[in-house]
């Protein structure tokens, strides 16, 4: 993750945009990453955020 990035999150609430924005970037780097592999395995620890229906549509189409 960037510094820049780093900087923006540090001392700030994670509410479902800013969460959902991390997944989409590091689904893409994973991705890219990884080119022969179809899915994107996210493990998620003491979210509250990933119960929100438009979290858990994003991550199905992520899969």
């Amino acid at each position: 993750m960037p510094d820049s990035m780093l900087g923006r999150l540090r001392n700030t609430t994670i509410n479902l945009d800013v969460y959902e924005e991390q997944l989409r970037k590091l689904a893409a780097a994973v991705q890219v990453k990884r080119l022969k592999r179809l899915t994107v395995a996210l493990l998620q620890n003491n979210a509250r955020s990933h119960i929100a229906k438009l979290l858990r549509n994003f991550l199905k189409k992520v899969r």
